[in-house]
């Protein structure tokens, strides 16, 4: 799951623009980008940072996060931006946006995910492990794409990754109920 997240996010910033008009698709892997040392310290981090990474999984899957009641994750993943100093900011709706600044001159890459989940907060539970698995309400839609995402940041931060174009990490709320979330944020951020 990390190698595979973080290897679609360096497509993205090899490959992707993203443009007002028309978002571009991947076009192709560029293998030389696992050549670089950074970002080989980055996977590396990745790697270390993994049992951190299922522990955080699991308490944000037993955060409530209703359609309509995802504040507990929001302020979650806002403290984690901000300590890992992204410039990060909440609408009115909740939506958290962190920015991480590239060098300049390179396409500026949005990564988004949806905090929110359709499980009532009465059934949020404990997570039981079976081996390498994880079971439970909402443990993977989405609330691994936000575990990932977290790591991501944190990896590229360590590794001390520098991108062309900036890297803007949206967590959408309302998802679950019509992609209200990306909807809005999409409309107040052209």
């Amino acid at each position: 799951m990390r190698r595979r997240s973080f290897l679609y996010l360096l497509t993205l910033i090899g490959n992707t623009a993203l443009s007002a008009q028309v978002a571009r698709p991947a076009t192709s892997w560029n293998p030389a980008l696992m050549q670089r040392a950074d970002i080989k310290a980055a996977m590396a981090q990745l790697d270390r940072g993994f049992p951190a990474q299922v522990e955080e999984w699991i308490a944000l899957t037993q955060m409530p996060a209703l359609s309509r009641h995802e504040e507990v994750r929001g302020a979650y993943v806002r403290k984690v931006m901000t300590a890992e100093g992204l410039e990060v900011r909440t609408d009115s709706i909740g939506n958290v946006t962190g920015v991480r600044r590239g060098r300049g001159g390179g396409p500026t890459v949005v990564i988004a995910v949806h905090m929110d989940v359709v499980h009532d907060p009465t059934v949020v539970g404990t997570v039981r492990r079976m081996g390498d698995t994880l079971f439970a309400p909402g443990v993977f839609d989405n609330t691994a794409g936000v575990a990932n995402m977290l790591a991501m940041i944190r990896a590229m931060n360590a590794a001390k990754v520098v991108t062309r174009g900036d890297l803007i990490f949206v967590a959408t709320v309302q998802e679950e109920i019509g992609l209200k979330g990306m909807e809005y944020w999409l409309q107040h951020n052209p």
